[in-house]
């Protein structure tokens, strides 16, 4: 379930890679984006001016669904809250996702053991 669904819901450590993230920074952060596929240009155009202090041409599309798509955007720190509060009344919504390469590993493992336990239940009862 975790792994299927809109990007409102769905888990995003199988989307996303190390690569998308500014990482061990003390003074930036990337953040994630989930935009409507009608407000693409707009996301374009206002990013870098939702708040102070955010990285010009920082933005990158990571994948998108019916409904819209995933954007990074990196930033300041300090002006994460500022750039939820703006992002929200443009109809962006900022995902709260902070990549970690161990709960992720965790995260895969325990998807392989729950596919793997489903085809052990399966077995007898297709028989």
């Amino acid at each position: 379930k975790k792994s299927m669904g809109n990007l409102f819901t769905r888990t995003l450590s199988d989307i996303v890679s190390k690569e998308d993230f500014v990482l061990d920074s003390e003074y930036l952060i990337t953040l994630l984006v989930i935009v409507p596929k009608s407000n693409y240009s707009q996301w374009q155009k206002t990013y870098e001016s939702l708040s102070d202090m955010v990285v010009p041409r920082s933005t990158k599309l990571i994948t998108e669904d019916k409904e819209g798509g995933l954007f990074t955007v990196t930033l300041f720190r300090k002006v994460i809250e500022d750039f939820k509060t703006k992002a929200k009344e443009n109809k962006f919504t900022v995902r709260e996702f902070y990549y970690d390469e161990k709960e992720i590993k965790r995260e895969r493992e325990e998807m392989a053991r729950l596919l793997s336990d489903k085809k052990q239940q399966y077995g007898p009862l297709l028989r």
